[in-house]
């Protein structure tokens, strides 16, 4: 009995011996396992994180291209204002040149005989053709207020033909050609004056007119001109009214020049040594 007493003992230290052996195995394969698992849940994890920096990369991609994307809008945008600014700009330009054309035909339509200005009473503005006359500009003679002088055409030597001055024969017509014409009167009160100084009195006289140079004595048309707007002339305020008869510039001559009736209008020739009124006008 003890022996098999004896012998189940030491079967049983081996079934435990055997189990303990079992259950180190196990709890060895177990650590095992849980050492694959945490390998493969790092594993994951490394890829989790790979996987999420790729998707902040392209996250970051994506805020660059739309940021390049915005930055393009905005500068199309700034240019589009640029240009609306200079379309602006040019639209204000035009408008500019628009209102200075209404100027200047708002001055044509206004601004004509019986107006004052250059120190004188507008009588004419040139038209096209005439001597003076500058398209898109106004530009015509003034008269003075006064008469300047009651005075022979000339006097001493300067009673004879003045070579320089044009002769415009008394034919019983009205008398044309050069040295009769609008815009002939200042040439030809400079060529008087420079061919006889001291004696043409008139001329000289006219000249000296507001201590002017540029005013001088009409010729016969220029002075017809002032006759024919007459009425608007002696309308204006501090205008002297004309007198009887004018000297011209207008030589007909070695003994005549020109002169015009205001209270007619006639135009003849006249002897250079007799008295007549001078009334000096000036171009602008």
């Amino acid at each position: 009995v003890t022996t098999a007493r004896a012998a189940e003992l030491a079967n049983a230290d081996a079934i435990e011996a055997e189990t303990t052996t079992a259950r180190a195995a196990e709890l060895a394969n177990a650590d095992a396992i849980e050492a694959e698992v945490t390998t493969a849940r790092a594993a994951e994890l490394v890829n989790a994180d790979a996987i999420e920096a790729e998707v902040t990369t392209a996250r970051a991609a994506e805020l660059a291209n739309a940021d390049a994307i915005e930055a393009e809008i905005t500068t199309a945008r700034a240019a589009e204002l640029v240009n609306a600014d200079a379309i602006e700009a040019a639209a204000n330009e035009v408008d500019i040149l628009i209102a200075n054309l209404r100027s200047q035909i708002d001055n044509l339509n206004t601004f004509g005989v019986g107006s004052v200005t250059h120190d004188g009473v507008v009588f004419y503005v040139f038209q096209s053709g005439d001597t003076g006359y500058i398209s898109g500009e106004i530009h015509g003679l003034v008269c003075a207020y006064v008469d300047r002088a009651f005075i022979e055409f000339a006097t001493g030597d300067c009673l004879r033909d003045l070579p320089s001055v044009p002769n415009v024969a008394s034919t019983g017509a009205s008398p044309t050609g050069p040295g009769a014409e609008l815009g002939d009167g200042a040439s030809n009160t400079n060529k008087i004056l420079s061919d006889c100084a001291f004696g043409s009195v008139a001329a000289s006289d006219a000249q000296a007119q507001d201590s002017g140079s540029d005013w001088f004595l009409p010729s016969i048309n220029e002075l017809n001109e002032m006759f024919v707007n007459k009425e608007i002339l002696e309308a204006v305020a501090g205008f002297s009214a004309f007198s009887d008869f004018y000297w011209s510039s207008t030589e007909s001559d070695a003994d005549n020049a020109w002169k015009q009736n205001f209270s007619n209008g006639i135009q003849d020739d006249d002897f250079k040594g007799f008295k007549f009124f001078v009334r000096a006008v000036r171009a602008f």
